[in-house]
Order: C-alpha cells, then sequence, then structure tokens
C-alpha cells in the first residue's frame, strides 16, 4: 500500500482507495470458536496464518486501536463481518470502538 501514490503517480492516475475486510469477534471469544473461524477462512484459499491476522478479536480499544493503524497504512474502508453467534453484542461492541475512535 505503501507504493500505491507512487504507482498510480507513474500511470497517470489517481491513488486507488484500499478497502479491507475483517472478520470480528470482540469481547470473551472462545479460543475453538476462533480456531474454526481460521478454518473457514482457509477456504478461500489464504494460509491459517493470514486467515489469523485477518481476525479482529479481543477488546473494542484493540479494535479502535487497529482501526486507526489500518488508517494510517493508507486503508479508506473496513468491511466487517463479526463470525460469533451473538451479532447484537458485536454490534454493541463495534459501537464502543467508534466511539473510542471518536476521542
Amino acid at each position: 500500500m505503501r507504493r500505491l501514490p507512487a504507482l498510480a503517480e507513474e500511470e497517470g492516475r489517481p491513488t486507488p482507495r484500499v478497502t479491507v475486510g475483517l472478520s470480528i469477534g470482540l469481547g470473551d471469544v472462545p479460543a475453538s470458536m476462533i480456531d474454526v473461524q481460521v478454518r473457514s477462512l482457509t477456504e478461500y484459499g489464504i494460509s491459517a496464518e493470514a486467515a489469523r491476522r485477518s481476525l479482529v478479536t479481543g477488546h473494542p480499544a484493540e479494535f479502535a486501536k487497529r482501526l486507526g493503524e489500518l488508517a494510517d497504512a493508507g486503508v479508506s474502508r473496513v468491511i466487517g463481518m463479526p463470525f460469533t453467534e451473538d451479532r447484537m453484542r458485536q454490534t454493541e461492541l463495534l459501537a464502543e470502538s467508534a466511539r473510542l475512535l471518536g476521542d
């Protein structure tokens, strides 16, 4: 992503916007559920290591920090898909992350 602005300039094009997709499981998510999600993602042809890196788990503050890092790296949009069964709880935790980003 660091090279995108220079490459776009060489081609006379605007720097493309970058979207990242993440699997999200905030709060207390059992390790077994995380392992199931990693295995599921490997079915798309990515390595288990890359699948594990694409997961966002832990406290909403950790997710807020990760979003900040992605923004600093040039990501303009994040599409997050909760992978836990309690989607309403994930929505609440995502909202908490958003509030933390506003500070």
